[in-house]
């Protein structure tokens, strides 16, 4: 296409009009290079790092220290306690079985043993001592090697102690020497044994003295309806009822004068053999 001279030359001016004009709004340094560095900017860089360095190193020697803090754990529920146990704690404890007389001859046994109204199997059980317990020994059967001992249940009840499982403490040799017994079936009781006595002496005036009696003794059967005790000089009779083991009573006679006390069972079938104790007031 053929262009006309003239429209070629307004094009051209028009483009120089342009460029000059644009060139006029442009910022003289908006095409300027950055400065050139600054010529201590070596050193700066090398001081700085030579800082960090040696805050680096101040950091790193300084102490680690931990803080622990201890919290409390939770409080624990407060204990309770069983109603039943403290029934049990309030509850009475049973009470223990009467000690020995203080000085009295004991017994106990190293192994669980009967106690029997005589010295052998013919004979009704009526306790048993077991082991750990202690029993005052009222009188001895050396020629069957049993013990008459007082049941510890406080009734002063007595009963025989075979000696096998025995170990006796205290002086046996002032112990009264018990008659064996023979069983009975319907007939007779069976003889009592005197195990122990005591005296008191009042002076009555005129000679006299009142005697003050105690009478112990052990119950070897069990078809007794009652014990007969009897005195002499003075003649007197005292009755006690089945079961029992004491007597106690009051006689004047002259001093110097020997009472005899002799206690027999008795039924329906007639009195047993007697057991007979002398005692005497100065």
């Amino acid at each position: 296409m053929k262009r006309n001279p003239r429209s070629i030359a307004i094009i051209f001016c028009t483009m120089l009009t342009f460029a000059t004009l644009f060139g006029a709004c442009i910022p003289k340094n908006f095409y300027a290079p950055p400065p050139p560095p600054s010529e201590n900017f070596p050193a700066t860089a090398t001081a700085q790092a030579l800082q960090l360095q040696g805050l680096t190193a101040t950091v790193l020697a300084q102490p680690i220290i931990v803080v622990i803090t201890n919290t409390p754990e939770p409080a624990l529920p407060t204990a309770t306690i069983d109603p039943a146990l403290n029934a049990v704690a309030a509850s009475p404890s049973p009470s223990p079985s009467p000690s020995p007389t203080t000085g009295a001859v004991t017994v106990s046994v190293s192994q669980n043993t009967n106690c029997r109204m005589g010295p052998s199997q013919e004979f009704k059980d009526v306790y048993a001592l077991i082991v750990g317990q202690t029993a005052e020994v009222v009188g001895k059967n050396t020629i069957d090697n049993y013990w008459i001992i007082k049941i510890p249940d406080g009734s002063g009840k007595t009963c025989w102690l075979w000696g096998r499982y025995a170990t006796v403490s205290g002086d046996t040799a002032m112990l009264v020497e018990a008659v064996t017994p023979t069983p009975s079936g319907g007939g007779k009781p069976l003889d009592p044994i005197i195990t122990s006595s005591s005296i008191k002496c009042y002076n009555a005036g005129n000679g006299d003295q009142d005697y003050e009696v105690r009478v112990n003794w052990t119950d070897n059967s069990n078809n007794e309806t009652k014990f007969n005790i009897y005195t002499s000089p003075n003649n007197k009779y005292y009755s006690k009822k089945a079961d029992a083991v004491t007597v106690d009573f009051i006689e004047r006679l002259p001093a110097g004068k020997t009472l005899t006390v002799v206690v027999v069972a008795a039924n329906s079938a007639g009195e047993s053999g007697p057991s007979v104790i002398s005692l005497v007031c100065p």
